[in-house]
C-alpha cells in the first residue's frame, strides 16, 4: 500500500472541487510524454491564430511568449499540464510543446483562422507531431525534424475520489491509500504518484 497526502490547491479555478484524480505508476513502466511542435515562418509579423484541441479553441497572438502559449494550451479542457519552449531561428519561430500529464491519446493540435499580417503568409506554419517528418497540418514548404516530436506512451493507474471520501477533520489536508501495489524486489525505482 502507498498513502498519498496533499493539501488544498492554491487556485480552484473558480469552481468548488468535488473530486480529485490520483494517478500512480510503476516508475520503471511510466512511458514517455507526448511532444509536438508549432513552427511559424518569421515572415508572419502580427495578428492572431486559433489553436484547437479536443473540439475546444483559444485565440493566440502571434509572437506569444512560451509562458503565455503554455497558458493558452492549458486553458483547453482535458489537456493537463504542458511545458512550452520557444526558439527563434533566422527563418522560423518554433514552439516545442510537451504534454507532461496527459495519459490519454493526445490529439494533434490544430491551427485555424489565421488573422495574420501580411495576409499572404497565413499558410506559412507547420504542426509537427507523432515523430513524423512531413507537416501534420500547414505548409509543405516547412519541414519537421525527425526526433523533435514523439507520440506519448504514459501509462498510469487512475482513481477518481470524491472530496467527501478523502477530506480530513480540519478540511485542508487530504489522504488516500492506494492498495494492492505489486513491485518485484529487484526494481529499485519504486512508484510515482500525482
Amino acid at each position: 500500500s502507498l498513502q498519498v497526502n496533499w493539501s488544498n490547491p492554491i487556485d480552484d479555478g473558480g469552481s468548488a472541487i468535488t473530486k480529485y484524480a490520483v494517478e500512480s505508476w510503476d516508475a520503471s513502466e511510466y512511458g514517455v510524454t507526448e511532444k509536438q511542435q508549432l513552427i511559424l515562418k518569421n515572415t508572419i509579423n502580427g495578428g492572431t491564430f486559433v489553436l484547437t484541441m479536443n473540439s475546444h479553441s483559444a485565440e493566440v497572438p502571434v509572437g506569444s511568449t512560451a509562458a503565455d502559449f503554455e497558458k493558452f494550451i492549458e486553458s483547453l479542457p482535458n489537456v493537463g499540464d504542458v511545458q512550452v519552449a520557444k526558439t527563434i531561428e533566422p527563418e522560423v519561430t518554433i514552439y516545442d510543446i510537451e504534454f507532461m500529464t496527459n495519459t490519454a491519446t493526445v490529439p494533434i493540435i490544430g491551427i485555424h483562422t489565421l488573422h495574420v499580417t501580411p495576409r499572404s503568409e497565413r499558410d506559412e506554419y507547420c504542426v509537427c507531431a507523432k515523430g513524423e517528418v512531413p507537416c501534420n497540418l500547414g505548409s509543405m514548404n516547412i519541414s519537421c525534424n525527425f526526433g523533435n516530436t514523439r507520440e506519448g506512451t504514459l501509462a498510469t493507474h487512475r482513481s477518481e475520489i470524491s472530496v467527501a471520501d478523502v477530506i480530513s477533520l480540519d478540511g485542508t489536508m487530504f489522504t488516500y491509500t492506494i492498495h494492492n501495489l505489486q513491485q518485484p524486489s529487484y526494481i529499485l525505482d519504486g512508484f510515482g504518484v500525482r
